[in-house]
């Protein structure tokens, strides 16, 4: 069995934290502090990383279905699988709706939306069908794509002259109140929570020391990065335009001119929203075809077509419009969805597994 490395690994953590959470800019609810709702969120976040990790490591080298089997026995390991797999498309479902969405404003004006989230879909369903560790061995060179590309929109922000801390301070200006709020559960849910889709994939990472390590830097680089975006957008923009703006992105990107020379980086911009929507759409979706595998008990790749236009059709489906769906994103499911399955179930699993292992230790020593 090929084994991800940990680089690659690393790598796609980082992509798929940015992915849509770049583009919305996640703190911006927070207005001025931003970036510190961020930065508290990602801190926020690390136990819950750690309780992924934890279960993952309890069970070593088990799938994601093997280990819900282990806590909750053979019928509520399936109910429970079956649960997370509805999770996951529906996720999957949404981050692709934010993608297509996004592409039609900055490139493809002309094409209808729902063609461009089956083109995206069609993509991923292909490399779907290749090996599991695929999008992992190309997600290193995306990244420096990626890298590439943010700080060399940095640079040109910063020689346009747009950049204005006077609009950052002065810090905490609203007190804590918009930034805890903004924290919890919105930021420790989105992007840092979804971390949850992960764990169906540890069990084909490389069992070397370090793979903690890893997930904890790519998370701290990712937040680094989500924090220096936004409270450069807030710099840039104002914190109440950043609030209103469906894309803080690209409105930042929209107005750089360096002596009428260089404009409008729509270019990079397109560069990114395609490599970030492809990883975070794609992680969600390989990691409901692989765990659907497991319940059903097949390795072969047929449930994926009905998958993909399961996915295609519903991200068309869950919301009338954009602001809509934006709406629903960040006030619904972060509540109804994200809190039960990123942080109470796995809580809760943890908690089970804990129990079990004691009762099995002393069942041991007693004997």
């Amino acid at each position: 069995m090929i084994k991800i490395k940990h680089g690659d690994f690393m790598a796609l953590v980082i992509l798929f934290l940015v992915g849509s959470a770049v583009m919305l800019d996640v703190g911006r609810t927070a207005l001025k502090d931003s970036w510190l709702a961020i930065f508290l969120g990602m801190l926020s976040s690390l136990p819950l990383v750690l309780v992924y990790y934890w279960i993952y490591a309890s069970q070593k080298g088990k799938t994601f279905f093997e280990i819900f089997q282990y806590a909750f026995g053979k019928f509520g390991g399936k109910i429970m699988t079956f649960l997370y797999i509805i999770y996951f498309i529906y996720i999957t479902s949404r981050i692709l709706r934010d993608f297509s969405e996004v592409l039609q404003i900055v490139a493809f004006g002309e094409v209808s939306l729902v063609v461009l989230a089956f083109i995206m879909m069609l993509s991923i369903m292909y490399y779907t069908c290749k090996s599991i560790d695929l999008i992992f061995k190309i997600s290193k060179y995306l990244f420096l794509i990626i890298i590439t590309a943010f700080f060399a929109s940095i640079i040109f922000e910063i020689v346009s002259g747009i950049i204005d801390i006077g609009n950052v301070l002065p810090v905490l200006e609203n007190g804590w109140g918009p930034v805890v709020k903004t924290v919890f559960p919105k930021i420790i849910t989105f992007p840092f929570g979804e971390l949850i889709v992960i764990i169906a994939f540890f069990s084909e990472v490389e069992e070397k020391k370090g793979m903690l390590l890893k997930l904890l830097t790519g998370t701290f680089i990712a937040g680094a990065m989500l924090m220096t975006t936004s409270f450069i957008h807030v710099s840039i923009l104002g914190a109440k335009t950043v609030e209103r703006t469906h894309f803080p992105l690209l409105t930042a990107v929209s107005v750089i001119n360096i002596s009428d020379f260089i404009q409008r980086v729509d270019a990079l911009i397109v560069i990114l929203i395609i490599i970030l929507g492809f990883i975070k759409t794609g992680l969600f979706f390989i990691a409901s075809v692989e765990t659907s595998k497991q319940l059903i008990g097949s390795k072969e790749n047929f449930i994926i077509v009905p998958i993909g236009l399961l996915v295609t059709y519903c991200s068309m489906a869950i919301s009338a419009n954009f602001p809509q769906h934006i709406e629903e994103g960040l006030n619904y499911v972060p509540y109804y969805l994200h809190i039960p399955f990123q942080i109470v179930l796995p809580m809760v699993m943890m908690a089970i597994i804990m129990i079990k292992k004691k009762i099995k230790k002393e069942a041991i020593f007693s004997s």
